[in-house]
């Protein structure tokens, strides 16, 4: 399935540090165990900017896959939380959907990803490709229905990687060694 990338604040000083992209583009821009000036885009609404840093970030990202996820948690300098999440769609060249969102504490985190559906911010021609100028045929329905159906899987993968078994799934059907959900 879909390779993982998860790196904490823990885990960075023995890890090389990640590519740096842009302070406007991500949460990248918050350092370890530093508050920086961070600005996080949102689509459809005003960007957060704020003092953060980071304290999480992982991917989903796949090769051969043209849609990938990325999450974040970053804490403030007031000592709340941001969820940020982002899905990319380099290979077609579209914008990246992304949202940020400020929770007073763990769980609010989780409940923020976990009510995020990815499909719901995709276009269809982003998982089928380009449409056609006509009736869309049956044949692209269920490609579209198939793609976003892993989409979804791969989303909950990241998810559960990250934070264990989803709240109220029996202890039978979290991954051994996997979080029970306590964060950060």
């Amino acid at each position: 399935m879909a390779s993982l990338s998860i790196a904490t604040r823990l885990d960075r000083a023995a890890a090389p540090p990640p590519p740096q992209e842009p302070s406007a583009a991500g949460p990248v821009a918050a350092q370890k165990d530093m508050f920086s000036w961070t600005v996080l885009p949102r689509h459809g609404q005003r960007p957060l900017q704020l003092p953060a840093r980071l304290l999480l970030e992982a991917n989903s990202e796949a090769g051969g896959c043209d849609i990938w996820s990325e999450i974040a948690v970053l804490e403030t300098l007031r000592g709340d939380y941001v969820a940020v999440l982002r899905h990319r769609r380099e290979r077609r060249g579209l914008p990246s959907f992304q949202h940020a969102e400020i929770c007073p504490d763990a769980e609010s985190i989780r409940e923020v990803f976990e009510g995020h559906d990815p499909v719901a911010t995709l276009p269809v021609e982003a998982l089928v490709g380009p449409l056609p100028d006509h009736a869309v045929p049956e044949d692209l329905i269920a490609l579209a229905d198939r793609e976003a159906s892993f989409q979804r899987a791969r989303w909950k993968e990241l998810l559960r990687a990250v934070f264990g078994a989803p709240r109220g799934a029996p202890a039978s059907h979290r991954p051994s060694g996997a979080a029970t959900g306590a964060m950060p």
